[in-house]
């Protein structure tokens, strides 16, 4: 069932999307084809014909009788993301630009096929929550040939997701490159098949990231970060299972469970650092296993920023060391072919089980 041909000079449903997008604040848009949070029977298509002070109006290229947005929808979004695109397939994001969202730029959430390319990401480097691309539940995502100066992540991997590849893509201020915060509140977590390659990354608070919270659990595997280009990040690679979302959030010190990372390599990672250049910390119940590194050349920046110089740090992380490093990474991770066994634990009751 085709849809009505639209004229850009009658309001209608069909052709409103996200009612006052713009003087809620302030996104720019230009895109060629987008897709909106269909309902799980419905594919909405739509090239952006027109944006007024009230509304985007669009040509639908799918089905008819179909609401692409409430009206309410612009309260949620005020709060929320610019761009929120769920239970899709085959979802190409080309030619937009998005600058100061109030929450995550680009949502994509339960989608299959994401192709994301030529994409410009905006905001100032004080944002926050600002990603730049936060990905969950979605499988085979290529994300390149993108600039994304987001505030927060550039590109955050939430739970649920795989085989993702990123390449080409230059990561202005920000917190850099983020698989996480996995396992929050006992989530399970699954992210594997993920890739990084060929990109760079400036002035952020972190370059490449992996970060979970105590207590949760599943897996982290089979992951590349290789040819990575940075300049005056705060720390280089980070691996954090401690991870507790911020200064007002403490991890539990009684809770030994985690998520299971593994497979982890890091390549031909070159630039610099403006206070640390590795930084392991893995679980002294669930360590980091099958970690490779691989030619890294970090240095200390010069100049008034560098005010805090560390030392790598590694515990509990095992793996191995390919070649000399800059700096010296020798130390860093343990070649036991078996991380230490598990305290005893006491019997504790049965947990409910947890939906996801």
């Amino acid at each position: 069932m085709v849809g009505p041909t639209y004229d850009p000079n009658i309001r209608s449903n069909l052709a409103k999307i996200l009612p006052g997008i713009r003087p809620y604040y302030g996104v720019k848009l230009r895109a060629r084809l987008l897709l909106f949070d269909p309902k799980p029977d419905m594919l909405l298509e739509g090239e952006i014909v027109k944006i007024t002070s009230h509304s985007i109006h669009a040509v639908l290229l799918g089905f008819s009788s179909v609401t692409i947005a409430y009206e309410d929808i612009r309260e949620e979004f005020k709060h929320k993301c610019a761009l929120r695109i769920a239970n899709s397939v085959n979802v190409t994001i080309t030619g937009i630009t998005i600058q100061n969202s109030p929450k995550f730029h680009i949502f994509i959430g339960t989608c299959q096929q994401v192709n994301i390319f030529n994409f410009t990401v905006s905001s100032p480097k004080e944002s926050p929550n600002t990603d730049g691309i936060h990905l969950s539940r979605t499988h085979q995502v290529v994300i390149y040939n993108s600039t994304l100066a987001a505030g927060d992540d550039c590109i955050s991997i939430q739970l649920g997701t795989s085989n993702v590849q990123i390449y080409d893509v230059h990561c202005k201020p920000g917190h850099g490159y983020s698989i996480g915060g996995l396992g929050f509140d006992k989530n399970v977590a699954q992210v594997s098949n993920v890739s990084v390659v060929k990109s760079t990354i400036s002035y952020s608070l972190t370059g490449v990231r992996i970060k979970t919270w105590q207590g949760g659990s599943g897996f982290v595997q089979s992951i590349l970060f290789s040819n990575i280009s940075m300049s005056n990040v705060k720390t280089a690679i980070t691996i954090d299972q401690n991870y507790c979302g911020g200064p007002k959030i403490f991890p539990s010190t009684n809770d030994t469970n985690a998520v299971a990372i593994s497979g982890v390599t890091y390549k031909n990672i070159t630039g610099t650092y403006l206070c640390r250049a590795v930084s392991l910390v893995c679980s002294k119940y669930k360590p980091c296993e099958n970690i490779t590194i691989d030619t890294i050349d970090l240095i200390p920046s010069v100049g008034p920023m560098n005010k805090c110089m560390g030392h790598p740090i590694c515990s509990n992380a095992f793996g191995t060391l390919l070649n000399n490093t800059t700096p010296p990474l020798k130390d860093c991770l343990l070649s036991e072919a078996q991380p230490p066994a598990l305290p005893a634990i006491a019997q504790l009751p049965a947990m409910p089980q947890k939906l996801f």
